[in-house]
């Protein structure tokens, strides 16, 4: 948020600006090839570049950006699938993805995305409805629970079936109902 008194509201926009075009998939040979700042989220280690904050000893990647590590959406997504298909890191970026991420996220990618097609967007936008404070953490943690042991086999498929009903009876349905009555109100106007 941006204070209706400030100076120079613009700043912010021309920061943000600064931080996508030199941070967020930065080029070969720039200061921010390897991080944001050599001894601060990488360093040399044996000679070569690394973020790995195992051997980096102060490391940190607490970035002091006003609004967070700028970000292009889909990068990060087309970057897991291209090292999940085997292909080489090229791009700094690249490069940093393939050290600090795990093949399993990779693979979580790539399956993520060739499944676009059936993926089901939120597009609540409103602020928490009341069962969500309520509730929502708990049906969150549920759901995590649920899902994760059912992929790894420590549940059965038909599991899902129980979640659904206990999700719905512990406040799902509730927050289903809030949630659409809040999309008639926004829809109306």
């Amino acid at each position: 948020m941006i204070n209706k008194d400030a100076k120079h509201p613009e700043a912010i926009f021309l920061y943000y600006n600064y931080l996508l075009d030199n941070l967020a998939n930065p080029a070969a040979g720039s200061e921010y090839e390897y991080g944001f700042a050599k001894g601060y989220d990488w360093d040399i280690i044996d000679g070569q570049p690394t973020s790995d904050k195992e051997k980096i000893k102060d490391f940190s990647n607490e970035f002091p950006f006003l609004t967070g590590p700028a970000r292009i959406p889909d990068l990060y997504m087309k970057t897991l699938v291209k090292l999940a298909n085997g292909e080489k890191p090229e791009t700094p970026y690249e490069k940093q993805m393939a050290e600090f991420r795990k093949p399993e996220n990779w693979y979580a990618g790539k399956v993520v995305m060739s499944q676009i097609d059936v993926r089901k967007q939120n597009y609540f936008t409103g602020a928490a409805t009341p069962t969500m404070v309520s509730k929502w953490n708990l049906l969150r943690q549920s759901e995590m629970e649920t899902f994760n042991k059912i992929i790894y086999g420590n549940l059965p498929i038909d599991a899902f079936d129980q979640f659904v009903a206990n999700w719905k009876s512990n406040g799902g349905d509730q927050i289903t109902q809030e949630v659409n009555e809040w999309f008639k109100s926004v829809s109306a106007k």
